[in-house]
């Protein structure tokens, strides 16, 4: 039987899962089939960039957390991303939209995301939210090495922690 440890979003002792800084899904959709031996995404650090099939993952949080991820936003969104057959749906939703403002010099458009996403809008920002809570929240490896931690504040920290868990 596996120790009990403190699960980081719940807070309760349970067994814990092999949790990913990103979802495993998408470490999956940034390999390239087509590249024969080297189908692995590239990784980029201050000193060098290399592909690697390394995932950012360690034990974090329990089996039930991993579900509430999954269930608001992870499995929805990751279904939004490009693919390796050229479909990218939230890149043809902006497409299909008409920006409510567009800046040509700079290169920017501004959408209204309650009309693009409608009732999927939740989804994207409960899974920004747990990306971000997530970096700032645990020390992450990645292999050995050690990935920086980002810091939203204590204040933040908490109240990110509260939305994720409901």
């Amino acid at each position: 039987m596996k120790s009990l440890e403190t699960c980081g979003l719940c807070l309760q002792k349970k067994e814990l899962q092999n949790s990913h800084l990103l979802p495993a899904a998408l470490y999956k959709q940034l390999r390239e089939p087509s590249a024969g031996s080297g189908p692995n995404p590239v990784i980029v650090t201050r000193h060098r960039m290399v592909t690697s099939s390394k995932q950012i993952s360690s034990p974090f949080l329990c089996a039930d957390c991993e579900l509430r991820f999954s269930r608001n936003g992870e499995n929805y969104v990751v279904t939004q991303c490009a693919e390796h057959n050229g479909s990218f749906k939230l890149r043809e939703l902006l497409q299909g939209a008409s920006p409510l403002f567009v800046d040509d010099m700079d290169q920017i458009a501004i959408y209204d995301v309650q009309q693009l996403l409608n009732t999927k809008v939740d989804h994207f920002l409960y899974f920004a939210a747990s990306v971000f809570w997530r970096a700032s929240s645990h020390r992450w490896k990645m292999g050995g090495a050690q990935i920086d931690q980002i810091s939203l504040g204590a204040r933040y920290q908490e109240e990110f922690r509260s939305y994720l868990f409901g």
